[in-house]
């Protein structure tokens, strides 16, 4: 037991476990605010912790899948997508890169029946 309490110790002293927590949520915030913008994909929630719950076409989930991407589905149009504390930004731009080839030949197929769904919203 005395190994045990020697890792715990170790993980809250010094502030270690908030450390770890804090570079885990960074990279989640940085996630959002990256496919935000991306046409087509929403967030479920506010990224709050190491979280992101992503609403999409099962097709572009599908996508990010095929690419590799572990995910929880939580839906056919909903993923949740969960940052360790040393989530790299290699790996944030492949899971970015992977919704965003999901999302471009979506669009293009609804393109032809809703002409609006491309526009950016006015500021």
């Amino acid at each position: 037991m005395r190994f045990a309490s020697a890792q715990i110790i170790a993980y809250v002293e010094d502030g270690l476990w908030l450390r770890l927590a804090s570079q885990a949520n960074a990279a989640a915030e940085r996630i959002g605010a990256r496919i935000r913008p991306l046409a087509g994909i929403s967030l479920a929630a506010p990224v709050e912790a190491n979280e992101v719950f992503v609403v999409a076409e099962p097709e572009v989930l599908a996508a990010v899948a095929d690419a590799g991407i572990l995910f929880y589905r939580r839906g056919p149009k909903l993923g949740r997508f969960v940052c360790r504390w040393d989530t790299s930004d290699t790996e944030i731009d492949t899971l970015v890169a992977a919704i965003a080839s999901g999302v471009a030949p979506h669009l293009k197929a609804r393109r032809t029946s809703d002409q609006t769904f491309l526009r950016t919203p006015p500021r």
